[in-house]
């Protein structure tokens, strides 16, 4: 009953705090009404540039209108702005001075329905930025200065036979030299639309087979053709007007949609294919929770195989009577979608006594195989024993999706007995109010200081932090004198540094974008990233400012981040480094992957990370992994979410420890304040808390298994705890798909249990390198690839 209250309690808070929290981190000149998940900004020019909305990425995550108009300083759409707004379905920028919008400005608004973009200063419009967003019902453009005769507008004729955009939109004719309909406009057979079409729109296959599908297109200019979202295996080939795909060898992860699209200046055309790839069925995981986690005692299970299999499960020999009908999946679906590779089951135990304990065994099968997973000695009442084992005849316990909750009626069914007090319910509610009221209080504080400015150097008011700040274990080599200092630390005039926004929050401070006048190039302002001491009065703070200042003043290699100096005559103390363009690697890797539609909000037709620039990264990674072992240092923190990627696809190793941004479900919270990278740790840092050479190898291990993952979560849906047990259990991570056996043998190499044992970074290095230097990496000079 209590947990019950509980939930109770936490649904209508979550649920009123929901609609509060848009009000009050309301932009400046702004208006954000309660419930309607709007902002709205048209007070005639009050603002100077597109808001960037990035002091609160998490509150206007929810936001679904966008309305900023007369604004006529307003010039340009960028491609970073309305990233902050994934949820966004309407977006009104009238009366602006608009006339420029970059190629991927809605890469992140997948979900916007209608654009308005009436009054403002547009003569072109490429068709780009609308490629892919497939829900677009309404685009208006009226009072703009399109013109007619440009090929690159046919696009916008074909939206006017589909009712996206008004019959009656105008362009200008330089020859009648006046406003014509730019449906009249009869475009010239230099400039016909693409067509594409396909050999076939659908394709089931087993695993292992091979199958081709044609793609082919018609337009002028002659179309550019491309395969998008494309299996893993697989090359293309030239063909009359197209390109081939050839499936070499079907993978069951190859589910899904296949898109193959032409463009030229007139515009695109998608045509999409659904592969569908049957598999034996598998147990990716089988668990129980008996403890007080969840409202009742639960089975859990995670499956996959295509014909969907059916499933049975026992207790003992005793098969248990459950619903197969939906019961096992997601929402309730009766038809088993053929792009779901996996999808959860529970069964729940409302009512238990002593003739619940026992064995379980889950059975699925389809017409391609079985497979089964038994847990031992579980007991539902009595004395904890011993737990349970996992076993699992096929599988191992590798990718459970993340659970919401118990998705089956339960075996038993009973109903509570005892109703809820009407006065429990009004202290509820009592209690609710005050907590909103002690919310709004505290948010109108900080709101108060949102939108203060920068001047030269001096942070006047810091946007409020949307990260929590976690303490992290603190670099051993700030304290055991290892590293011999020989360089100055360089100081620098905080007047050359002129801010521009918030990036984040590290485990000590804000992070800035920001420009420098540099000593090397004092006619150009170089673009700096700056970390801001939070409190230097604060315990030791100061001292650790002043400990990694030296530090990296002494690591000078081209895959670590360059160090500008500090600026320390008077708080708050500021850090400068190189900016590196792209981000953390991890993120970069995952916009880059064959699942980025699906994981990320980038364009659709970024192409992924191809197998030599995979290598490529990897050699980086570990040439910087070798200089730091010639300067006796150790990272303790290797992960790709601490490496940085610049231009043309140059990584650098970050983050040396009190400085790291913090990715918090990455880290395992020990005592209630150390963070331990746990998944990244080897068994002798996990057991005695030791870090070296060798434990920062094993890092580079998984390192190397999140690039050739394309920056999967280590352990993907275990628990720190249960990747504990793995780790210290010797098990290992399985080889990534998209990694060859040599590479593998290298992470295998890595993972050893004893320390001496493990390759030594140089050698890996040399290795990489070898493999790299075979294969250098791609250049796609369309401009879409990574190193242009």
């Amino acid at each position: 009953m209590e947990r019950v209250l509980h939930s109770v309690c936490f649904c209508w808070i979550f649920s009123l705090l929901y609609m509060v929290t848009p009000l009050l981190a309301c932009p400046e000149n702004c208006e954000c009404p309660l419930t309607e998940l709007r902002i709205e900004c048209d007070d005639i020019n009050t603002l100077s540039s597109l808001p960037t909305f990035d002091d609160d990425p998490d509150v206007y995550s929810y936001i679904e209108q966008l309305i900023i108009e007369r604004q006529t300083a307003i010039t340009r759409i960028d491609n970073l702005t309305l990233r902050a707004f994934p949820r966004l379905q309407v977006l009104k920028l009238g009366g602006n001075n608009i006339s420029e919008i970059a190629h991927d400005a809605f890469a992140g608004n997948k979900e916007l329905t209608t654009i308005e973009l009436d009054q403002n200063g547009f003569q072109y419009l490429p068709w780009q930025p609308f490629a892919y967003l497939f829900k677009l019902k309404k685009l208006t453009l009226a009072g703009n200065n399109l013109k007619c005769g440009d090929c690159n507008h046919h696009w916008l004729q074909e939206l006017i036979h589909k009712n996206k955009t008004s019959k009656e939109l105008l362009c200008w004719d330089d020859k009648t030299k006046q406003q014509i309909k730019l449906n009249d406009v009869t475009f010239d057979k230099d400039c016909i639309l693409p067509n594409v079409s396909v050999s076939t729109n659908y394709v089931r296959l087993n695993e292992s087979q091979r199958t081709e599908i044609d793609c082919t297109a018609t337009g002028s200019p002659t179309p550019t053709i491309k395969w998008l979202l494309t299996p893993n295996n697989h090359s293309i080939v030239n063909i009359t007007n197209g390109k081939k795909l050839i499936v070499h060898s079907a993978y069951h992860d190859d589910n899904g949609e296949i898109l193959c699209e032409a463009s030229n200046e007139a515009g695109n055309d998608i045509k999409v294919v659904n592969l569908t790839v049957q598999f034996a069925p598998k147990i990716n995981d089988f668990y129980a929770i008996l403890g007080e986690e969840i409202f009742y005692k639960t089975l859990f299970f995670n499956i996959s195989g295509i014909p969907m299999p059916e499933i049975e499960i026992f207790h003992g020999t005793d098969k248990l009577a459950i619903d197969t009908e939906g019961s096992f999946l997601k929402r309730g679906e009766n038809n088993f979608s053929p792009t779901l590779n996996s999808f959860n089951g529970s069964v729940h135990f409302v009512r238990c006594s002593h003739a619940n304990n026992g064995n379980y065994t889950l059975v699925i099968k389809n017409t391609f195989g079985s497979d089964k997973a038994t847990l031992y000695n579980l007991i539902f009442v009595g004395d904890p024993g011993p737990g349970f084992e996992h076993v699992n005849s096929t599988a191992q316990q590798v990718f459970p999706t993340g659970l919401t909750g118990p998705t089956n009626y339960p075996v038993y069914e009973t109903k509570p007995s005892v109703p809820i007090p009407y006065v429990i319910v009004l202290a509820i509610i009592a209690a609710i109010i005050v907590l909103v009221a002690c919310f709004i209080k505290f948010r109108h504080k900080k709101s108060r200081r949102h939108h203060h400015a920068f001047e030269n150097g001096e942070v006047l008011d810091p946007l409020r932090p949307h990260a929590p700040t976690l303490p992290m274990v603190e670099n051993p080599n700030y304290l055991n004198g290892i590293l011999v200092f020989s360089l100055e630390t360089h100081h620098i005039d905080r007047n050359k540094i002129h801010f521009m926004k918030a990036l984040g929050e590290g485990a000590f401070g804000l992070v800035y974008l920001g420009t420098y006048k540099c000593i090397n190039d004092p006619l150009h302002d170089t673009r700096v990233a700056v970390k801001r001491l939070k409190d230097a009065a604060r315990g030791d703070a100061r001292k650790d400012f002043e400990r990694e200042a030296e530090l990296l003043a002494n690591l000078q290699h081209d895959n670590i981040v360059t160090f500008y100096g500090v600026c320390m005559e008077k708080e708050p103390f500021l850090m400068v480094f190189e900016y590196m363009e792209n981000g953390d690697l991890n993120n970069y890797l995952r916009c880059r992957g064959p699942d980025a539609d699906c994981l990320t909000k980038d364009e659709v037709s970024l192409l992924p990370l191809t197998y030599n620039e995979l290598l490529y990264i990897s050699k980086q990674i570990a040439s910087g992994m070798v200089y730091m072992a010639s300067q006796h240092f150790v990272h303790r923190d290797m992960a790709t979410r601490n490496c940085l990627v610049g231009e043309r696809l140059v990584v650098k190793i970050a983050d040396f420890g009190m400085s790291r941004d913090v990715y918090s479900t990455d880290y395992y919270r020990i005592g209630g304040q150390t963070m331990l990278p746990v998944r990244w740790m080897p068994p002798e840092s996990i057991n005695y808390r030791t870090n070296t050479i060798e434990s920062d190898v094993w890092s580079y291990g998984v390192v190397l298994w999140e690039i050739f993952e394309y920056g999967k979560q280590p352990w993907f849906g275990l628990s720190n705890v249960e990747v504990i047990e793995k780790i210290l259990s010797n098990q290992q991570l399985e080889c990534p798909k998209a990694c060859p056996k040599e590479i593998f043998e290298i992470i295998k190499g890595c993972w050893e249990r004893k320390p001496q044992d493990r390759l030594p970074i140089k050698e890996i290095f040399e290795r990489i390198s070898r493999f790299s230097e075979e294969m250098p990496p791609f250049l796609d000079m369309s401009g879409k690839n990574t190193l242009v």
